[in-house]
């Protein structure tokens, strides 16, 4: 197997711990990175060696040998021209690696005192996420524990890792410190800590571009002494500052004094060393807007923080040699809150300027020249020249009002190809001008209005067996038959529905089989004179084509994958496999029979149901007196007596005088009789067995297996044997069967 790596090569000590643990592994690839490390030597000869230990040893100094000038095209093949020519005085693979490892990373003392020096210094930087800080400690940590194996034959644990990233988080993570700090130790692990690290970070609010901007705030704000006014007497301010001596205090509001020439006081753009990026409140500046997924803070020079909600581009022009020049910002946020307009110099810089500032200006410089002036206003802040170029059209503008020139097909486009007079009402409604004489035609309005038109009704059919034969081939199959078939032909007659199936091991045997089917036919009487097909290679070719014209047999094709068209040509593929052996098998299938419901919406219950019969015997009492005036008055008693003992031989009920605040609930009884049935049945009677349903045709006959008395002696029910078993049932639909003589 052919294997390709490219590595970068080694351009110096920037690029030494990537293309190191790169060319590590490529040598480990090709099983040589031991003769560079040196645990691999050559084998020395002892003078009084045999023959055979003399043949062995050129065998394994020859592919010794063999492995060192792999190692060592590796290694150079991987390197610059300055760092091929330091190595040029190493002979073997073991001297350049040592070389190397000297130049870039020094003895083994040294390297180790700077690892550690850098594994317990690093802190996180802000542009990094967790998962790129973590891998960053993750290294160092590897290469000291390397030195440390390499120097003291020991290495540092894991948890000290672990500590050490907890050290370096911000304060953000405060809360899952103590988190952290409640998981048990032999449950802890780096991987473990970097997953809910990043699942905190994609918690935590977006920080990324956050940025500190400082500003002109209106006031200054000065703590007052809490020494008394000689002069007043009053506490919070010096005799010197005292009103009564005259001395008012100066008023530092906004007055803002502009000296740069045709710009008004609002529009004025500072320089701000401390802003991340260029800010304006004038929403009406930009050229471009885009909003922010989310509102981003912005902390101003009291630590309040006021919110960015989008940025974009400015036109602006420069006042360079007492010329004004177009230019344009671009990263513009939208800054609402905000006093002046603030130009970021650290921005600036970063794109190759240069900052310089004096008492009276500044300015900024490029390739040695000038391109940016500013004035120190009484604030001490730097007022640049520049002045904004409004644009022609508002942004916001743009994106609430449609342009004139649209037709009123897009307009009927955009709405979802509605009727273009429902489209110029609603054009008409909002007030949006279109061209309301557009009469183009929509073509995506036609083609989705387009069907497919019926296949009408065949006006023929056959009439006699082998008139029209179907034909079909399947396959290939989920599985292989024992004979090695994959495919099948079937054969198909219109009129009877005769099958003849055969069985392939290629499509290339559909004109063998048919030529078989053909002079069976013929042998049976069965004169053939049309075939059907779906028009598929196997079936339409030079060969059956042929075969069908020295037949006299007319050929036709129907539409692929309409079974409306010829309902009879498709055969039933509804299996998935197919048992078959190695000879040809035939066979009559009855046609599923489809299945015509009447409408459900029609159907009434039939009239016999309607008409019924209620005999009642008797009349059940529901009240005490009913019960006491019936002829059972007698039974009703004793029952009540009965149930009355019950209760009280369980102990259900603990007679106590009746509270003052409780109400007596009566004793009710319910009066349902017990069915008494008295029917002479016997174990291994055949009865008839009533069904619980309406219909009159579900009565069974059964045998009793099974006779089941109450407490009273009587029969309550008895356990029947039925073709599904034995069951259950009341003596209520148990019937004797009683047989005559006739």
């Amino acid at each position: 197997m052919e294997f390709k790596a490219h590595i970068e090569k080694l351009v110096g000590a920037a690029n030494w711990s990537k293309w190191k643990r790169q060319i590590e592994l490529l040598l480990r690839h090709h099983d040589v990175h031991d003769v560079v490390c040196g645990d691999r030597e050559c084998l020395r000869l002892l003078a009084e060696a045999s023959a055979e230990a003399i043949a062995a040893y050129e065998k394994a100094q020859k592919a010794f040998i063999k492995d060192d000038s792999l190692a060592q095209l590796i290694l150079v093949g991987n390197m610059d021209d300055s760092n091929a020519e330091l190595t040029s005085v190493c002979n073997t693979a073991k001297s350049v690696w040592e070389k190397l490892l000297s130049v870039y990373e020094q003895s083994s003392g040294q390297r180790l005192d700077r690892l550690t020096e850098k594994f317990f210094r690093s802190e996180k930087e802000l542009e990094d996420d967790i998962a790129s800080h973590i891998a960053k400690l993750q290294r160092n940590f590897s290469e000291l524990n390397d030195e440390l194996r390499r120097v003291a034959k020991t290495t540092l644990p894991d948890l000290l890792l672990m500590s050490r990233i907890m050290s370096t988080l911000p304060s953000e993570y405060f809360e899952f410190k103590s988190v952290w700090e409640s998981v048990p130790i032999e449950e802890r692990s780096v991987n473990k800590l970097t997953e809910r690290l990043r699942l905190i970070e994609m918690r935590l609010p977006s920080k990324s571009t956050d940025s500190t901007a400082l500003v002109a705030t209106r006031k200054k704000v000065f703590k007052k002494p809490e020494r008394k006014c000689y002069v007043c007497r009053k506490p919070g301010h010096l005799a010197k500052d005292c009103w009564k001596k005259g001395n008012k205090p100066k008023v530092e509001g906004d007055a803002f004094v502009c000296t740069v020439e045709g710009v008004p006081e609002s529009e004025v753009w500072i320089a701000d060393s401390g802003a991340s990026a260029h800010m304006t409140k004038h929403k009406n500046y930009f050229v471009d807007f885009t909003k922010f997924v989310s509102p981003k803070p912005v902390y101003v020079g009291n630590s309040d923080a006021i919110m960015a909600y989008g940025h974009g581009t400015v036109n602006i022009e420069i006042k360079v040699n007492c010329k004004w020049e177009k230019h344009h910002l671009t990263e513009v946020w939208y800054v609402p809150d905000i006093s002046k307009n603030l130009f970021s110099i650290s921005q600036t810089l970063k794109r190759g300027f240069k900052f310089q500032a004096s008492k009276d200006e500044c300015s900024l410089l490029r390739d040695g020249r000038v391109r940016l002036k500013g004035v120190r206003t009484v604030h001490g802040l730097y007022a640049l020249e520049i002045r904004v170029l409004y644009p022609k059209v508002c942004v916001a503008a743009e994106v609430c009002v449609a342009s004139a020139d649209q037709s009123l097909q897009l307009w009927h486009e955009r709405l979802c190809h509605q009727n273009k007079a429902h489209v110029k009402d609603i054009l008409r409604k909002y007030q949006i001008k279109g061209d309301a004489k557009d009469s183009q035609i929509c073509d995506g309005c036609c083609y989705g209005k387009q069907s497919r038109r019926p296949f009408g009704t065949r006006k023929q059919r056959a009439t006699t067996p082998g008139e029209l034969i179907n034909i079909d081939v399947c396959g290939p199959m989920q599985q292989q038959s024992l004979g090695g078939a994959k495919y099948y032909v079937c054969f198909k007659d219109d009129f009877t529905k005769y099958r003849r199936v055969f069985f392939m091991q290629s499509k290339n045997e559909v004109s063998k089989f048919l030529e078989t089917f053909l002079n069976e036919a013929k042998n049976t009487g069965h004169m053939i004179k049309e075939v059907l097909s779906d028009g598929v290679g196997e079936v339409i070719n030079s060969t059956v084509k042929n075969l069908l014209e020295k037949s006299g047999i007319s050929s036709h094709m129907e539409i692929v994958k309409k079974p409306l068209q010829t309902p009879e040509a498709d055969v039933e593929k509804e299996m998935e496999e197919i048992s078959c052996n190695a000879e040809d098998t035939e066979e009559t299938l009855v046609q599923q029979s489809s299945r015509n419901l009447r409408d459900r919406s029609i159907l009434k219950m039939p009239a016999k149901f309607d008409s019924f019969v209620l005999l009642a015997e008797h009349i059940e009492p529901e009240t005490y007196k009913e019960a006491m005036a019936s002829e059972d008055s007698d039974k009703w008693l004793a029952a009540m007596k009965e149930e009355l003992e019950s209760l009280s031989n369980n102990n259900t009920w603990i007679l106590v005088n009746l509270p003052s605040d409780r109400k007596v609930i009566e004793e009710s009884f319910h009066y349902f009789p017990k069915q008494s049935v008295e029917r002479n049945l016997r174990v291994g009677d055949v009865v008839i067995l009533e069904s619980n349903t309406k219909s009159k045709f579900l009565w069974d006959l059964v045998r009793i297996a099974k006779v089941m008395q109450g407490r009273d002696g009587l029969v309550r029910s008895c356990v029947v044997k039925t073709k599904k078993g034995e069951f259950k049932r009341p003596v209520q639909l148990i019937y004797l069967l009683e047989l005559s003589e006739t």
